[in-house]
């Protein structure tokens, strides 16, 4: 439809927030898909370019999402490993250039204590009542965040409290910014993003 209602917002942040691992796993890889990429068996995947995107916005570095990126990088490293041990005279293969969400979330289930950065962020973003200003450019958007949202020990992480529909109703309202009931197109560019990340998100 072009908008999202709060019946379908409450459900997308509560499966973000509180959803088992796999179904974290796959919102976090939706949104660092930046292109859109698919492969040759229509798979959607990550790209080696989507990642030099998120170098240059410092996505990366963000305290909370800095786990998730390590997995992305890691999954990049053993394909160049397995890439130079193979034959010389052997045709690249296109999977050496992309990341799929089963590999994302293989490495990330390999863990010692696996979560999810992604769902890690959202968490200190709806609890702590974070409220993030609209800036000029997406590397200033990227700064803003990292300053807004302190390092939170393990411990304070395990004792956050269940999301609350009030709080989620607060969320939904600073993104309706024409306070229509309806998260749209306008509302996204109006908050800070740009036309096309607009229409990927919706």
């Amino acid at each position: 439809t072009g908008s999202i209602g709060f019946a379908e917002f409450e459900k997308i942040l509560r499966v973000i927030l509180r959803g088992p691992l796999e179904a974290q796993v796959f919102c976090a890889f939706q949104v660092y898909r930046l292109s859109n990429a698919l492969d040759d068996d229509r798979v959607e995947v990550l790209t080696r370019e989507d990642m030099f995107r998120h170098l240059k916005l410092e996505t990366d570095s963000n305290i909370f999402l800095a786990p998730d990126f390590r997995a992305l990088f890691r999954v990049f490293e053993e394909k160049t490993l397995a890439k130079e041990n193979r034959p010389a005279l052997e045709k690249p293969k296109p999977s050496d250039v992309h990341v799929t969400l089963d590999e994302f979330r293989a490495t990330i289930e390999s863990q010692s204590q696996p979560s999810c950065g992604f769902s890690n962020l959202f968490r200190q973003i709806v609890t702590g009542r974070q409220v993030l200003a609209t800036t000029s450019s997406l590397t200033d958007a990227a700064a803003a965040l990292r300053a807004a949202l302190p390092a939170l020990l393990p411990a304070e992480l395990a004792q956050l409290q269940t999301v609350g529909l009030q709080e989620l109703k607060e969320m939904f309202s600073k993104m309706d910014g024409d306070k229509d009931g309806l998260i749209g197109l306008q509302d996204l560019v109006d908050g800070g993003l740009t036309l096309e990340t607009a229409r990927d998100v919706l």
